[in-house]
Order: structure tokens, then sequence, then C-alpha cells
């Protein structure tokens, strides 16, 4: 893999680790939004709604009990004016109900319920009236604690039934939206540990991968300009572009040595030739040819003697070397 593409690797995971939990906290927050306004916008108003819905109720058997007990006209036509207007706005809650709070089938079937009760009570009325209209007031007063009180206390338990219903469902949201809230936090910070150990991961990798070669070329190359091409050139095996670069500085560790060997057998060479210029004999050309060889090539040196009778060279310690005879090549 070449540098650019591990760059780009190091650069766009944790790009993308970055991207996909934003959108992770996106749909999380999402959720969050929708739970609050749904106990916002649908349960905490249908609850008041409803609250509003059973005052109206009983307003309205107020103003029908205030109706059946007025002493005259004037007062009954108060009280029955009172009663109608209860008797529309209890239907204009209703409507308004079924048109924005439902929640459920069994809040749709309570507000049924619930919408049956005025309607019974508006026929109870009617023919309580109908009973004051033909003088029959006793007969009305009557069925006013015989007919009403079962209504009453069935609209109070549709009613309270109705707002625990509400109640229960706005309760259940409201603890999923903190369950949501909660989760959300530690997905984020679950998302954000993931995020940093892949970018470190990462980072480490790059460094393993990228850094350390360099390092060791940097090394290498350190040590060609400072004379010693004993130090090998590592990652010269490598397909990347710090396999190119060790290459290169192999080929460059190559000629140096080169250069350098050169270079030396040229300054050893004129060192012994300069050495030698000198000498008027041959015992003294042979030791000054010892004398600037073995220095040069890092030798000891001994001395050789010729023995006519053995016809022979042998050599001598140094201390003990003394050249007095000329040197011979044995005969065959």
């Amino acid at each position: 893999m070449t540098l650019a593409k591990r760059l780009s690797l190091l650069l766009a995971v944790p790009l993308l680790a970055i991207l996909a939990l934003g959108a992770l906290v996106h749909l999380q927050l999402k959720s969050i939004e929708r739970r609050g306004a749904y106990v916002a916008e649908v349960q905490l108003p249908s609850v008041g709604a409803i609250g509003n819905i059973t005052r109206k109720h009983a307003e309205m058997r107020v103003n029908l009990r205030d109706y059946l007990l007025a002493p005259g006209e004037k007062q009954q036509g108060k009280a029955l004016a009172a009663f109608e207007a209860a008797e529309k706005d209890i239907r204009r809650l209703l409507d308004e109900y079924g048109q924005k709070y439902i929640s459920d089938e069994q809040d749709r079937q309570l507000l049924g319920d619930f919408r049956r009760l005025p309607q019974d009570w508006i026929s109870e009325a009617n023919e309580l009236k109908a009973l004051l209209t033909k003088g029959k007031r006793p007969e009305a007063m009557e069925r006013i604690f015989t007919t009403l009180p079962p209504l009453g206390e069935r609209g109070h338990k549709i009613a309270t039934e109705w707002a625990d219903h509400n109640e229960r469902l706005a309760n259940a949201a409201s603890r999923a939206t903190v369950t949501s809230t909660s989760d959300a936090r530690t997905q984020w910070w679950i998302g954000s540990a993931l995020a940093v150990l892949i970018a470190g991961g990462l980072g480490y990798w790059t460094l393993r991968s990228i850094v350390v070669p360099l390092q060791a070329v940097e090394l290498s190359v350190k040590a060609i300009a400072a004379g010693d091409y004993s130090h090998e050139v590592p990652c010269t095996g490598d397909t990347d572009e710090i396999g190119v670069l060790a290459r290169s500085v192999q080929v460059l560790k190559q000629n140096a040595e080169a250069t350098a060997e050169q270079r030396w057998v040229s300054t050893s060479a004129a060192t012994v030739v300069g050495g030698l210029s000198g000498a008027t004999t041959l015992a003294e050309f042979g030791r000054r040819l010892l004398s600037e060889v073995l220095p040069t090539v890092g030798g000891a040196w001994r001395a050789f003697t010729y023995s006519r009778r053995t016809r022979r060279f042998s050599s001598v310690s140094p201390a003990m070397a003394w050249w007095t005879t000329k040197p011979r090549t044995p005969s065959a």
C-alpha cells in the first residue's frame, strides 16, 4: 500500500467514524424530539382537554339541576341558556379532542363512550323539561334523584378511566424520552470511544509503517555519510515509496563504497610508490616496501632471509631482521 493510500485511510476512517457517530446521534435526537413533541403536543394537552370536558359536563349537570329547581321562568331561562352553552362547549371540546389528541384505539373508544354520555344527559333533560312544561313538577323532581345519579356515576367512571389512561400514556412517553436521552448519551460515549480507538490504532499503524521505516532509512543515510558501508539499508524489498527510497539509498551506498575503494587504492598506491622512490639498495627497497605496504593493508610484518645452503626463504622476528645480503631467487 502506498503512502498516499495509508494517509488517505488515516484521514478517511476517523472522518467516517465521526459521520457515523453524528448520524447515530442525529437519529437518537430525532427520536427524542418525536417523543418530546408527542408528550408536549398530544399527551399533556389531552389530559387538559379531558379536564375541560369533565368540567363542562359537571356544569351541564348543575345547569340542568338549576333549571329544574328554578322558582320562576326567568331563573329557568337563565339556567336553560347556561345548559345549552355548556352543551355546545362540550360538543366542541369532544370534536377537538377527536381531531387532535387521539393516542390509540382505547383512547378512541373512551372518547366514544364519553361522547354518548352528554347525549344521554340531553335526552333525559328534554324529558324533564317536557314534564315541567306539562306541569308535572313533582314527577320531574323525583326523576332528578332516580335517573340522573346513575348517569353522573357512569360519567365520572368514564372520565376517570379516560384521564387515567392518558396519564399512563403521558408517563410512559416521558419515561421513554428519558430512556432515549440516556441511551443516546451512552451510545455517544461508546461511539466516541470507538472513534478514538480507531483513530489511535490507525495512527499507531501509520507510525509503524511510515515513520519507523523512514527513521531506519535515515540511520542508513547517516552511516553512509559517515563512511560506514557495513550498515545494511532496510526496507529495500518494500513496494511503496519507502522501498523506492531505500533502493535509491542502496544504490548510493554501492556507488559511494566503490568510489571510496578506488580513492583508497589510488592514495595507497601513491603512498607506497612515494616511499620507494628514495631506495638505493635492494635491502632498503625491501624494508621500505614492507613498511609501506603492511600498515596500508593493516597486517603485521615479518622479515625474510634467504639461505644459500638450503636455498629457501625463512622468516625471522622483526627485531632480528637485518638485511646484509642480496636476496636471490631460488633456482629450480
